[in-house]
């Protein structure tokens, strides 16, 4: 089933390299072709399309009466800007292998827009990825903060300057150290140059109203302020005293007057000494949550600007719906006077929604975070349009997705999967936009609806069916059916982030050129996994997803894909009671493969006590020769156990019988010619 590649590879990037070096895809060549549209999804002609390369942006071309355009030739992915007289500019990831829709909103001339970006840190296993006292491989190098962050950063750059006003949420001190809290197992600091780097990438504003903020005491945040402002960085939400923590931010974005509030519901009460601001006990940190002074914080934000944002701190860590509490103040803010409501903490990317012309966006996840968790990876930017009359005008959100703890703008299925994750944690207001998330504020969003037949073979189950196009809306005539997701969103090899490398396997431990993405070894698509061994070697290669993924609650489990080989291809399940330590049990399946392409699929029954699952692929040496692998279409489907009641975030099926399936997608508009 290999497609036909319709764009050209250098020849050069196809030799392997030696023992111990790392393979080196050729990048997928062509130009970057779409539409730009309206908001009401109506053509766009003469806007003016050019792509980012070497950190400049390329001679325009114009779309064309049906608001088409075509790129000039690139190699890889690029970020596309799109400028239109009347309308407000945007920027995109888009790639060669995939038609983009860049849908952009009148410029009436009294409209901000800000962008958000999620945690923030640079700490930790930034300077030591190991955890074993040694920097040898730190993304983070003592002494080039500046080089060293800005260059992490770089595939989100693009997306921080398309607005007149970006923010983050800095979930460090930034010190050079000293004065430790005593109480955290989790303390950490970033260091100065991380705030230079921030400010060069175009970051304007840090919230601190956060439990991170006071890791180093007084001390940390005496620094953490002084230095934002050395680089004209401002801060919002923490402060030597209470009323400095509570003082609220007002700012000339763009042509509009925007008012900040922020305060954090996370305030360390579980400690000795708390990481919040607090009068009586002599000491400053973040602003803690409270009624009075939020209400005097955003009354006095709203007498003096045209919107008032305001910035929770606040829910559970790897719980992705809002908690009650987070719910409640985000209400009150807005009962109050606020526009907008913009959390975090959880870690992990929410959803949005609208009330009476109000938006809370509920997670953002990390933008930088060294976080080892697999479900702490995807992430996003929030764009906010705010008009001078306090209106809120537009919202979206790009999705974006960590590897090796640096975020990257995302296409293909990591960026429908991720925004179709934040679907199923918003409310009717919101719709899928050509991979972003759009509220939907004027009604124009559709549903799209399909149907198609499903069966079984005899009483078990059909093979699993891919539901990436749209989720179940009903299943008719079934014995039986249920959902699945799949947990493992990067199991097609393709080349789908925004940075200098070229299909490096995103969230996959590949080290050598014995495991590798290579054009050689797709089944559909441009890229897929080859493994090599040749009969010198004294054991199996072998690579798997860099974590293991939280099964949350399922007790099935389907391992599937496509694979060829001419060895002998192991696959191991590692099953794991805890999210960390070692795997409590493995059990080991010898895949039957030939030299062509086949599919293999394993149904697998969790540990009673597992949590958590990992899978490993190895390749074992020949006894003479050499021998290859190649997989690809991978998915690691954990199955409902019971029929949920909302079925967005599932993209696979199963039934028993013969079905009639019917599915739904609710989408922006688009027209077509």
């Amino acid at each position: 089933m290999q497609t036909s590649a319709l764009f050209s590879f250098p020849l050069a990037a196809l030799a392997l390299g030696c023992a111990g070096e790392l393979y080196q895809a050729a990048p997928v060549v062509g130009p970057i072709s779409g539409v730009v549209v309206d908001m009401d999804g109506e053509p766009l002609s003469g806007a003016e399309v050019s792509t980012l390369a070497d950190g400049s942006w390329g001679a325009a071309v114009r779309s064309d009466g049906w608001g088409e355009f075509e790129t000039t030739e690139s190699e890889g992915n690029r970020f596309v800007r799109v400028e239109a007289d009347g309308y407000l500019s945007r920027v995109r990831p888009g790639s060669p292998s995939e038609q983009l829709v860049v849908r952009l909103s009148e410029d009436d001339g009294a409209t901000a827009r800000l962008r958000f970006g999620g945690n923030t840190m640079f700490g930790r296993r930034y300077y030591d990825p190991d955890e074993d006292g040694y920097q040898d491989d730190a993304l983070i190098r003592t002494g080039l903060e500046l080089l060293d962050v800005q260059r992490m950063l770089a595939g989100v750059e693009p997306l921080l300057r398309d607005a007149d006003l970006a923010a983050v949420n800095l979930e460090s001190p930034v010190t050079l150290g000293g004065g430790e809290h005593a109480d955290k197992t989790d303390s950490f600091h970033s260091r100065p140059g991380a705030l230079t780097a921030l400010r060069a990438v175009g970051v304007d504003l840090l919230g601190l109203a956060n439990d991170h903020v006071y890791d180093h005491l007084d001390s940390g945040l005496t620094d953490t302020l002084a230095l934002a402002g050395e680089v004209d960085l401002a801060t919002l939400g923490a402060g030597r005293d209470e009323s400095e923590a509570w003082e609220p931010l007002v700012l000339d974005v763009g042509p509009v007057r925007v008012g900040f509030v922020a305060c954090t519901t996370v305030a360390g009460g579980d400690q000795q000494l708390s990481t919040v601001a607090d009068d009586d006990a002599g000491k400053g940190g973040a602003a803690r949550c409270d009624e009075d002074w939020l209400q005097q914080a955003i009354t006095s934000a709203d007498e003096q600007a045209d919107v008032v944002v305001f910035q929770l701190h606040g829910g559970f860590e790897f719980e992705a719906e809002p908690s009650e509490a987070a719910v409640s103040w985000t209400e009150l803010a807005m009962l109050h006077g606020a526009t907008v409501a913009v959390n975090h903490h959880p870690q992990l990317v929410g959803g949005m929604g609208a009330v009476d012309g109000h938006l809370a966006a509920w997670s953002l996840g990390n933008l930088a975070f060294d976080r080892e968790h697999w479900l702490a990876y995807p992430s996003a930017v929030l764009e906010l349009q705010l008009g001078r009359d306090g209106s809120l005008r537009r919202a979206y959100l790009e999705p974006l997705l960590l590897d090796d703890y640096q975020p990257r703008a995302v296409l293909g299925w990591p960026q429908q999967r991720i925004a179709r994750d934040m679907l199923g944690l918003s409310d009717a207001s919101v719709a899928i936009d050509d991979g972003a998330l759009e509220l939907d504020l004027e009604g124009r969003g559709a549903l799209q609806e399909s149907v198609f037949e499903a069966h079984s073979e005899g009483d078990g189950w059909s093979s699993p069916i891919d539901l990436r196009q749209g989720w179940v809306a009903e299943v008719n005539g079934a014995d039986a059916y249920r959902l699945g997701r799949d947990l493992l969103l990067v199991g097609d090899f393709e080349d789908d982030d925004v940075d200098t490398d070229v299909a490096e396997g995103a969230l996959w431990d590949l080290d050598s050129s014995y495991e590798r993405v290579s054009e050689l070894a797709a089944w559909e698509g441009y890229y897929g996994l080859r493994l090599s061994r040749d009969f010198t070697a004294e054991g199996a290669v072998w690579c798997s997803p860099s974590n293991r993924m939280p099964l949350d609650g399922a007790s099935r489990v389907t391992v599937a894909g496509q694979a060829r080989a001419t060895g002998t291809l192991e696959l191991q399940v590692s099953w794991y009671s805890s999210a960390d330590g070692s795997s409590s049990e493995r059990e080991y399946h010898l895949l039957e493969t030939a030299e062509d392409w086949g599919h293999f699929e394993l149904d697998l029954l969790a540990p009673d006590d597992a949590v958590a699952v990992n899978i490993f692929f190895k390749l074992h040496p020949p006894a003479r020769d050499q021998v290859d692998a190649d997989l690809d279409a991978l998915r690691v489907i954990a199955w409902s156990d019971e029929l949920p009641e909302d079925k967005v975030g599932y993209d696979a099926l199963q039934v028993q019988g013969a079905a009639v399936v019917s599915v739904n997608r609710r989408v922006m508009p688009v027209t077509s010619h």
